[in-house]
């Protein structure tokens, strides 16, 4: 067994990982360094890999306490010492990861060998640490975007899968020189009153990922089109768009609500704009117009 110390927004976790596991290569981006360590406040995860994964499939079902919340690739219910998530890929009914909360900050991840191998993706091996769910209560969501750097601060590219975050993201790259920080996701988080886009280690197929912070200047919804042009967005509609892009536990109630206060605030201080863009210069050009104006 090895053990690994790494930082999530202002969150910071223990992960205790049998030798045999291959990690993904971003994990260690975030990892921290003796000398950052704090002596406490850890969030301790111990993985473990075993054979007769219905076993514990068993055990934890005994133990269930309270309805079942059920989606596509995850089931969840509360035990008595708290949260159990079951993980499965869409469209295959055998589970691929158990974890358990046995203590406030202390879980335990049980992974099946047959997907062993498959620990390097991203999307499998952080989906089973819930880490919405810690960073929800350090004031902080993830959306789903492509990250890109600007010289004013973090420029957001955010829609649905498929939409071209990353495609517009590149465009920039391309015709202006922007790096891209991240191609999927972002971690948003407040300091002394400023929203920040941090890196997150899931990236998805873009696999691009830094680990790095900025004030975000802008959040950009997009729209794919034939013409070019740009709307500033408000009210409803803007925390409606953002909103289905945060990653949010949509069973818990508390949940919920801490996202609604949260981009209350961030639509309150960020400007968000919705582009209906194709992929050309054109599309750089039409968002820049504004970012130049520092409209906010």
């Amino acid at each position: 067994m090895r053990t690994g110390y790494y930082q999530m927004g202002h969150a910071f976790f223990r992960l205790h990982l049998p030798e045999e596991i291959m990690t993904p290569p971003n994990l260690s981006k975030f990892q921290i360094q003796d000398s950052q360590r704090p002596e406490e406040g850890y969030i301790d995860y111990t993985l473990e890999v075993v054979e007769d994964f219905n076993k514990i499939q068993d055990y934890v079902e005994q133990h269930r306490i309270g309805p079942e919340i059920t989606r596509k690739d995850l089931r969840v219910w509360n035990t008595a010492s708290g949260e159990c998530r079951i993980f499965y890929i869409e469209g295959n009914p055998v589970p691929y990861g158990i974890s358990l909360q046995q203590q406030e900050k202390n879980y335990h991840v049980w992974i099946s060998q047959e997907i062993q191998e498959l620990l390097c993706c991203d999307t499998i091996f952080f989906s089973m640490f819930s880490l919405e769910k810690h960073m929800i209560h350090q004031d902080a969501m993830i959306l789903h975007c492509a990250y890109m750097e600007h010289p004013k601060g973090a420029i957001l590219f955010s829609a649905a899968s498929g939409v071209g975050k990353s495609t517009q993201a590149s465009l920039w790259k391309t015709y202006r020189g922007n790096r891209t920080m991240n191609g999927d996701r972002s971690l948003l988080t407040m300091e002394n009153g400023t929203w920040y886009a941090n890196g997150w280690p899931v990236c998805g197929s873009s696999k691009i990922c830094h680990n790095e912070a900025l004030p975000i200047q802008a959040i950009v919804m997009l729209k794919q089109a034939k013409e070019n042009k740009i709307s500033r967005m408000t009210g409803f509609e803007a925390l409606r768009l953002v909103m289905e892009q945060i990653t949010i536990n949509g069973w818990n109630g508390e949940f919920q609500m801490r996202v609604m206060d949260l981009l209350e605030d961030l639509l309150n201080k960020v400007p968000i704009y919705q582009l209906e863009c194709d992929i050309s210069e054109e599309a750089v050009r039409c968002l820049e117009e504004v970012l130049e104006r520092g409209e906010r």
